[in-house]
């Protein structure tokens, strides 16, 4: 899922890394990608592609919608292969990590 613009639920946690933005500068990202499909180059290529329309639509910074769990490594590594940086943690059904990309 994508979303242009903020997040209520997330604005104030965000806001709160010194991160403020125009609504049309920023969006959201929340991938899914079925387990079977992991590990064969899917995601990278849907992220390129998603980051590409976003670009176009003058979007300049993405955030990962709801954060990523720390404990999920594979996808901590995938974020931070794809140029996504940690701009900070928060609790949430244990540590999670808020990041985001500059495009």
């Amino acid at each position: 899922m994508i979303r242009h613009g903020w997040i209520e639920h997330e604005k104030e946690r965000i806001c709160s890394y010194n991160f403020y933005t125009e609504d049309r500068q920023i969006a959201f990202y929340a991938p899914s990608v079925s387990d079977n499909l992991r590990g064969k180059g899917l995601s990278g290529y849907i992220l390129q592609h998603i980051l590409g329309e976003l670009r176009d639509m003058g979007v300049e910074r993405v955030f990962l919608w709801g954060g990523v769990k720390s404990q999920n490594t594979p996808a901590v590594k995938f974020y931070l292969k794809n140029g996504f940086y940690k701009i900070g943690e928060f609790e949430f059904d244990g540590l999670n990590y808020d990041m985001v990309k500059y495009i």
